[in-house]
């Protein structure tokens, strides 16, 4: 009964499947094709799908001779996703739809600078309360999580790489934050790096290509990678850390003990330091308004100088974005994404940061190989990374083993 009950399930996600891959909707004779069934097989996984509230009829297509045929799509409003993207210093708490389409947001002071119980212990009372003060939306389904740290693929717990090479005990690796949220909300969790939460809501996204790398520059610098569709994140989920890769001869310290890393010269860290610089401040009104009262800049005041058009920061940003250039390169040479998107605290530079990497990467790959690659901006805000972790939940719940969690 058990095995009978996992096939019917397996077939209705597979409607579930195609229905949100085609957000315009099928026919019964166009789910049939893409499903290789009959008439009836179409007809009984639909009104299963149906009952389910999963898929709903939107009107119908164009009648070739006879009844016009009914059109079907996935229902996104079927269920509540929460979510929870830690970063360094804050939280930002999300319910949103099936499709990742935002309802509610919420921003908390604690990131991962706080111990691990007392963010977990505010993300579950948060959410509580955030579903309480909406009770019109459907009930929530699951939570995706994301931390500006690697996530273990296998234990589905958090890493800190800079920890390990330091041989210190970090409060973050192997956290089982992932189980004290289930057990608090009662609720399945999934738990994903941000970078490749970022990646993910970019391969999700109408006309995305197959194969793409999500840039990052915040605080840190993280690469997400797309590769035949699904995100790789390595066999110890430290794909695309980036950061700790010992890069030319700066001799600046870095805060994994060791030197001259990527992330000493091409972080947002890295930006505000070198804006503080006395000479920058000196040549710069906007660093200094900024810097006025603190004695220091943050990136994300860089960022928006340097789409004011501020020479020191545009130059700040073009040092960066040559270096990163470099390594990009050769990255592009062995996965050869078509598209790169750019996200993070960086793309409230506007096309700036962009558009100088761009040209830097150009000129380092061969012809054919740039001419097909893109480089676009990705969110400015938390939008990205929202998506990614609703889409990182919704993929799991839509599957068989979780779609029983929907029968009443």
């Amino acid at each position: 009964m058990i095995v009978d009950g996992l096939a019917v399930l397996e077939q209705v996600a597979a409607v579930v499947r195609v229905a949100r891959l085609n957000p315009a909707g099928l026919t019964r004779a166009e789910l049939g094709r893409v499903l290789h069934l009959g008439r009836n097989g179409v007809e009984d996984r639909l009104q299963r799908a149906a009952e389910l509230g999963l898929v709903c009829q939107a009107g119908t297509r164009k009648s070739t001779g006879g009844r016009a045929p009914a059109v079907w799509v996935f229902n996104a409003g079927a269920g509540t996703v929460a979510t929870a993207s830690v970063s360094i210093f804050h939280t930002t708490l999300a319910l949103t739809d099936l499709a990742g389409e935002v309802r509610c947001q919420r921003r908390l002071d604690c990131g991962v600078i706080a111990p691990p119980e007392e963010v977990c212990g505010k993300i579950v009372a948060a959410l509580r309360a955030l579903v309480a003060e909406h009770p019109g939306l459907p009930g929530v389904r699951g939570v995706g999580l994301t931390l500006p740290l690697p996530v273990d693929p296998q234990e589905s717990c958090p890493i800190d790489p800079v920890a390990l090479t330091l041989g210190e005990t970090s409060p973050w690796s192997k956290f089982p934050l992932r189980n004290r949220l289930a057990a608090e909300l009662r609720l399945p969790v999934w738990i994903d790096d941000e970078v490749d939460a970022m990646a993910l809501a970019a391969s999700v996204r109408p006309g995305a290509p197959a194969d793409l790398f999500y840039l990052r520059v915040s605080p840190g610098l993280g690469l997400g990678i797309v590769s035949g569709g699904q995100v790789h994140r390595g066999n110890t989920g430290l794909a695309g850390e980036l950061g700790h890769l010992q890069f030319g001869d700066s001799g600046l310290p870095c805060r994994c003990g060791r030197q001259s890393c990527l992330e000493t010269v091409a972080s947002g860290k890295a930006i505000a330091d070198t804006a503080s610089r006395a000479g920058n401040l000196a040549r710069s009104p906007a660093l200094r308004a900024a810097a006025a009262g603190r004695g220091e800049v943050t990136a994300e005041q860089v960022f928006a100088a340097a789409a004011g058009g501020d020479r020191v920061c545009v130059k700040i940003l073009s040092d960066v974005a040559v270096v990163l250039s470099v390594v990009l390169a050769v990255l592009v040479a062995v996965y050869s994404p078509s598209e790169i998107v750019i996200g993070g605290e960086v793309a409230r530079s506007g096309p700036v940061f962009a558009s100088i990497l761009e040209v830097a990467l150009r000129r380092k790959l061969l012809p054919t190989t740039a001419a097909r690659l893109t480089v676009r901006l990705g969110g400015v805000d938390q939008s990205d990374v929202i998506v990614g972790a609703s889409r990182l939940a919704c993929d799991a719940l839509l599957t068989a083993p979780q779609l029983s969690r929907w029968i009443k």
